[in-house]
């Protein structure tokens, strides 16, 4: 009933040395930006950022900053060391009045189990549990381009030790937030990292995998950001299109039906 903790493709870090300065350049095999922090050891050395630099997805040879003496005078030396998280860590505002579609198909219907904050695993946590049995089909809630796949596992239990057997589908949409769903049964994802994924398109069938009492689908809504709190990761409160509301906030033990927004 906890998020995944979904793991970034390779991206690399690499210099070249042009005359007395070197370029440093990122090549990021993501299919979503990629935000990259440094930290840094250096005698007589300017350049360095001193903020997250954020790399374009897919980008194969990307100019990040330059590093060169800052008295050209005297030698210089520099060891750099770097981290990177999936999308714009820095993210200023997403697109709150954007209404979504339910994760499940038009006209059916599903519980909600638990909401934004819930006392059993989504502590100042904005999720949302839906009750679905095994192999009901789970939809897109917004169109993006599916960033991480997990399909492998079939292990499940009621605690935080089986949370990293769930599998998922991440996907990254246009505002830069992402869409996490979580719980799917063992291969019944039907998409592939780098898909472009339109709002209510099949991605795959609800599990029982992962840190799960009973079978059902938790999804949210989120960015990603170091040290922000024990997950990395910032959630987002969102509305979503109902039978008979075109804009509902989901409340805990409701059923709701899915339409198109």
């Amino acid at each position: 009933m906890s998020n995944a903790q979904v793991r970034p493709k390779l991206a690399e870090i690499f210099k070249e040395k042009e005359g007395n300065v070197y370029k440093i350049y990122a090549r990021n095999t993501n299919f979503c930006p990629i935000s990259v922090f440094f930290t840094y050891t250096a005698t007589n050395t300017c350049g360095f950022p001193s903020e997250r630099v954020l790399v374009e997805a897919q980008a194969q040879k990307q100019y990040l900053f330059t590093i060169k003496a800052c008295n050209t005078k005297d030698a210089y030396n520099f060891n750099y060391r770097y981290t990177y998280w999936l999308g714009d860590t820095d993210l200023k505002s997403t697109d709150k009045d954007f209404v979504y579609m339910l994760p499940f198909s038009e006209g059916s219907s599903y519980k909600v189990m638990q909401g934004y904050n819930g006392s059993y695993s989504h502590q100042n946590e904005n999720s949302i549990d839906f009750k679905t049995p095994e192999g009901s089909k789970v939809v897109a809630m917004r169109e993006g381009v599916v960033i991480a796949v997990k399909e492998d596992s079939n292990k499940g239990g009621p605690n935080s030790s089986y949370a990293n057997d769930g599998n998922y589908i991440l996907i990254h949409h246009s505002d830069n937030t992402f869409g996490l769903y979580y719980h799917f049964k063992q291969n019944g994802c039907v998409v592939n990292e780098g898909d472009a994924i339109k709002q209510g398109q099949l991605i795959g069938y609800s599990g029982n995998t992962g840190w799960s009492s009973e079978p059902h689908l938790h999804v949210n809504i989120c960015s990603y950001k170091p040290q922000v709190n024990d997950k990395n990761m910032i959630t987002y409160e969102t509305f979503f299109a109902t039978k008979g509301n075109k804009k509902t906030f989901l409340q805990k033990d409701k059923t709701y039906t899915s339409v198109m927004p």
